[in-house]
Order: C-alpha cells, then sequence, then structure tokens
C-alpha cells in the first residue's frame, strides 16, 4: 500500500508539475489503509492541488485529518479544478478515474473553504497516520521552519481569517518535528508546489547549529529532488 501513497505523487506531478517527495532510506513493508495527515496553510491553499489529493486518497481507501494553524476552516484560492488542470478537464477525469478507481465528482469542481479537523500543533505522533502529506498554495511557505514568521491572512482579503505568528510559528515546529518522526518510523511525507519548501526547510533533529541559517540540516540534504525550472530563469 505504501506503493499506492506514492501513486498520488506522481498523479499531481503529471497534472500540476511540481512535487517533491521524501522517503526513508531503509525498505518499509506494505501498510494497510489507515489514516493520512494533510496539513494546509490557514489561508491561500491552492484548492485544485488540496482537492485532488484529498479526494484521489479517499478513494484510495485513506481517511483523510486535514490540520492547520488554526481551527474552523481554511481559506483556499486559485478557483474550480476545471479552470486550473494545465490539460483538458475531460482528460483529468479519465486520469482520475484510472489512477484511483473512482469516477470525479462533479461536486468536488468549485472552489470552497476547506474544513479541518483540528491544529497540527495538537498531533503528538504520527502513531495513528501513514504519511503526511502538504498540498500547495502560496500561503504554504508562511510555515517553512526558518524562524521567521509573522501573521497569515488571505493575499486578497489582509487582516481577516488571521492566523497569528505566534501560531504561524509553533504549525512549523511541530510539522518540522511531525517530518522528522515520520521519516525515522519510514513513513512518506509528500509536498506539492508551493508545499515543497516545507519539506526542504524540515532541519534534521539533533543538527541545531548547522545548515545555511544555523536552524538545523535539511533532510533534502544529500539527496536529489525532482522539480522544474521557474520560467524567469531564477530556479
Amino acid at each position: 500500500m505504501q506503493l499506492r501513497i506514492f501513486l498520488i505523487g506522481t498523479f499531481l506531478l503529471l497534472i500540476f508539475g511540481l512535487q517533491t517527495a521524501v522517503s526513508p532510506t531503509q525498505a518499509t513493508p506494505d501498510i494497510a489503509n489507515g489514516r493520512i495527515l494533510m496539513f494546509v496553510a490557514y489561508n491561500d491553499v491552492w484548492w485544485t492541488e488540496y482537492k485532488v489529493a484529498y479526494e484521489g486518497l479517499r478513494a484510495l481507501g485513506y481517511e483523510v485529518d486535514v490540520v492547520s494553524s488554526g481551527t474552523g476552516e481554511a481559506y483556499s484560492y486559485g478557483g474550480g479544478v476545471d479552470g486550473s488542470i494545465q490539460t483538458s478537464f475531460a482528460g483529468f477525469e479519465a486520469l482520475f478515474a484510472a489512477n484511483f478507481g473512482t469516477a470525479w465528482n462533479a461536486s468536488w469542481t468549485a472552489q470552497d473553504r476547506i474544513p479541518l479537523n483540528g491544529r497540527i500543533q495538537d498531533i503528538s505522533n504520527l502513531d495513528n497516520y501513514e504519511a503526511i502529506v502538504i498540498p500547495g498554495g502560496k500561503g504554504a511557505v508562511a510555515y517553512q521552519y526558518d524562524g521567521s514568521y509573522a501573521d497569515q491572512s488571505p493575499e486578497a482579503a489582509p487582516g481577516t481569517h488571521v492566523s497569528p505568528a505566534a501560531d504561524v510559528q509553533t504549525a512549523a515546529e511541530k510539522l518540522n518535528q511531525l517530518i522528522n518522526i515520520a521519516l525515522q518510523e519510514g513513513k512518506p511525507v509528500g509536498a506539492q508546489c508551493h508545499g515543497a519548501p516545507l519539506v526542504a526547510f524540515a532541519r534534521i533533529d539533533g543538527t541545531a547549529g548547522a545548515g545555511f541559517d544555523g536552524l538545523g540540516t535539511s533532510v533534502l540534504a544529500g539527496k536529489y529532488a525532482t522539480g522544474y525550472a521557474l520560467p524567469d530563469g531564477t530556479v
């Protein structure tokens, strides 16, 4: 079943073009269907990246707990799935059905707010989870484990639906801790698009003082990551 978790990463890569996944170095046994911990920003989550991942995992038989730095609902942006896919929508629907064994439901297409199951700060361990998944959207980068945190609110409506800087920081710190636990326990960690820096900035436990900023060595240090160049040539 571990292969099936990574299938969603491959599927999202085909549609959107950027995805980062980190797997443990040791081999791990197949896992039965269980629960997935999905972390989303409190604001500015790209709807399509969240919804396709969420419904794809559920179609594979996983329960998905969606958490953030606050409670209630996370705010999304980007419009409906039908306007975000970089291929034909009919082609997307066919690919979804082929990969996940179920038809795309039209009720999933329109952009909406994202119900949250709770705060990531309140997750103490991964005993009940098989993997961590981090969808993208520009709000995600606020949660990089980089020592710099600010209030998070929607770019389109600053000052509303605020996740205070203190909550953003504790969420980033908890996510960093959980990523370490996942890799130590042989559980997959997958991130997409703007979610990828949250994995790149995750630091290996016990390496404080190392790294370019002294916060520790990235979990990606010494590993390969696959992405694509930005049009302006900066990456």
